[in-house]
């Protein structure tokens, strides 16, 4: 039967041919490939292809490239700044406002209820609980209960919302009552961004 490679060499001497071939190809001054990035030749050479390979292209083929790099190029992005953790999200907007332990205590407990079904007040008096210790729950309930229902907005607008009855100090300049209300609003932004609004009950 013929062979469909009769091009690939089938002795010795062939090979050996090839191989010295290949070899003159790489030591010549004038080598088809640029083997080295600080070649002066470098960037002729691949602008040459760049331009051989678009005029060969069809339109289809190089709407298709460009789409491929852009999302190639994205792709490059997010692993080299992969997104933010929930921690370290809500430290920086309220790390000013709450202790950093205080907001990892939060994020754990929403994160522990995210598929629960319980009614959003409980979720919220459960988040703030153990660094309100002083607080009783019920008393905490009745707080909690605007911040169940507060958060229906976008992102931006629902924090606001849920921030708008807390002034504006550090958490040792606040009040028994503003600390439980800021804790509460941070724990109602929190579990609004590990679980969809429409996943949540009031």
């Amino acid at each position: 039967m013929a062979s469909d490679h009769a091009d690939i060499p089938t002795t010795l001497n062939d090979s050996d041919a090839l191989k010295q071939e290949l070899l003159a190809v790489l030591l010549s001054d004038e080598a088809p490939y640029p083997w080295t990035n600080d070649s002066p030749n470098t960037e002729a050479f691949f602008d040459r292809l760049e331009a051989e390979w678009t005029a060969a292209a069809s339109p289809e083929e190089l709407a298709m490239l460009e789409a491929s790099g852009e999302q190639f190029f994205e792709t490059l992005d997010q692993a080299w700044d992969p997104p933010q953790p929930l921690q370290a999200k809500l430290e920086e907007k309220f790390g000013d406002r709450i202790p950093s332990n205080f907001v990892q205590a939060i994020v754990q407990q929403a994160q522990t209820l995210a598929a629960s079904s319980q009614p959003m007040a409980n979720q919220l008096v459960e988040c703030v609980q153990s660094i309100l210790g002083d607080w009783d729950s019920e008393d905490l309930f009745v707080l909690a209960r605007p911040y169940a229902y507060a958060m229906r907005g976008k992102e931006s607008d629902s924090l606001e919302v849920a921030l708008r009855s807390v002034r504006y100090a550090a958490w040792t300049e606040l009040s028994g009552v503003e600390q439980a209300r800021l804790s509460l609003a941070i724990a109602r932004y929190t579990i609004s961004q590990i679980s969809p609004p429409e996943t949540q009950s009031a």
